[in-house]
């Protein structure tokens, strides 16, 4: 199986305006990587943020919903 795949191929993240790339949306394919709902992909900055928070162990300053879905972010 062969994929085409060009720099303007992706979608905005599903809790930020920014653009994530068919790249980024594979690299980032585990658990904080897409909505858990509807599997919208999520940005390098969404994912990173969480992770800083699971290892800070700090609660979330908002509550998250995705932008594809509306389903709410339980991360």
């Amino acid at each position: 199986v062969t994929y085409l795949i060009a720099p303007a191929c992706g979608v905005e993240c599903a809790h930020c305006d920014a653009w994530v790339n068919v790249i980024q949306s594979v690299a980032f394919a585990g658990s904080l990587g897409a909505c858990h709902a509807c599997e919208h992909p999520r940005c390098l900055a969404c994912v990173s943020t969480d992770m800083d928070l699971a290892a800070s162990g700090l609660p979330r300053g908002k509550a998250l919903s995705c932008r594809a879905c509306g389903a709410p972010w339980d991360a």
